[in-house]
C-alpha cells in the first residue's frame, strides 16, 4: 500500500464527510424554517369599507429591454358626518338653518379617503390582490414594525407569514440554501475523484480485462477484427481529407 492511495483514500473520506454534513444542516434548516417561518407576525386590525387597487408601471431603457413594476394599494373611504355633532341645532336662542349653517347636504355627499397601505411589490405578492373585491382587509405587523394587508379576512398567522415571505423574501435563507447545496455537491464530486484516483494507486488490485476469449483463436479472431475496423477507418479520414483538399481548388 503505497502513499499516494493513503492520501487520496483519506482525502476521499474527508470530502465525503464534510459534504454529508453541509448537505444534512442546508436541509434541516430548510425543513424547520418551512415549518416555522421566516418572521414573526402578529394580527393588526381589520378595516371596513376599504377598497383594494392594483397596478402595473412599464418603463422603457435606453437599450430597448423592459420592466415592469407592481403596486398594490388599500384606501379607505372614510364618512364625514361621523363628527356631526347634532346636539347644537338646539342650542337655546339661536335659531340655524340646518343646510347652511352645518351644510348637512354637502356632509352627507361628502367623504374623506385614507390610503392605508401604498406600496411596489413583487410579482408574487401583487398576485394575492388582484381579483381581491372585499370591502374588508386585515393587516398583520411584522416583529419588526411593518405593516402589510393579507389577501383574505380569514387569513391565520401561518398564511400571512407566507404572504409576508413573497412581500420580502428571505433572501439571506435563500442564499444560505444555495452556498450549502453548492459546497456540498462540490465536496461529494471531490469526495468522487480522490476515491478514484486512490484506486489506481491501489496495489492490491490486479488488473482484469473487460473482455475474456475462451481460446487463443477467438483472441486472433477479434484482434484481425478489430484491425480491419481501424483500417477502414483510417481510409475513410483520408479519403474526406482528400476530398476537402479536392474543393478548395
Amino acid at each position: 500500500m503505497n502513499t499516494s492511495y493513503q492520501v487520496n483514500r483519506e482525502l476521499s473520506r474527508s470530502f465525503g464527510k464534510f459534504g454529508m454534513i453541509v448537505l444534512a444542516i442546508t436541509l434541516v434548516m430548510f425543513i424547520v424554517k418551512s415549518f416555522t417561518g421566516y418572521y414573526s407576525v402578529t394580527k393588526g386590525e381589520t378595516y371596513d369599507n376599504c377598497v383594494v387597487r392594483t397596478s402595473e408601471e412599464v418603463y422603457h431603457s435606453s437599450r430597448g429591454g423592459t420592466s415592469i413594476t407592481y403596486y398594490v394599494t388599500v384606501i379607505q373611504n372614510v364618512d364625514d358626518n361621523s363628527d356631526f355633532d347634532f346636539s347644537k341645532i338646539y342650542e337655546e336662542g339661536e335659531e340655524y338653518d340646518i343646510n347652511s349653517a352645518y351644510d348637512l347636504k354637502d356632509k352627507s355627499e361628502k367623504s374623506d379617503t385614507k390610503v392605508l397601505f401604498n406600496c411596489a411589490v413583487p410579482k408574487e405578492y401583487y398576485k394575492l390582490f388582484v381579483y381581491n373585491k372585499s370591502s374588508k382587509v386585515t393587516f398583520y405587523n411584522t416583529s419588526f414594525g411593518r405593516t402589510y394587508p393579507v389577501s383574505t379576512n380569514t387569513c391565520g398567522n401561518k398564511q400571512a407569514q407566507r404572504e409576508y415571505t413573497k412581500l420580502d423574501p428571505p433572501v439571506f435563507w435563500y442564499g444560505f440554501y444555495f452556498v450549502g447545496l453548492l459546497v456540498g455537491l462540490f465536496s461529494l464530486r471531490l469526495f468522487i475523484g480522490s476515491k478514484k484516483t486512490s484506486e489506481n494507486y491501489d496495489g492490491s488490485k490486479v488488473y482484469e480485462p473487460p473482455v475474456s476469449f475462451e481460446d487463443s483463436e477467438d483472441a486472433l479472431e477479434a484482434m484481425a477484427v478489430m484491425r480491419i475496423r481501424q483500417d477502414k477507418a483510417q481510409m475513410y479520414r483520408e479519403q474526406n481529407r482528400y476530398n476537402r483538399y479536392r474543393r478548395r481548388f
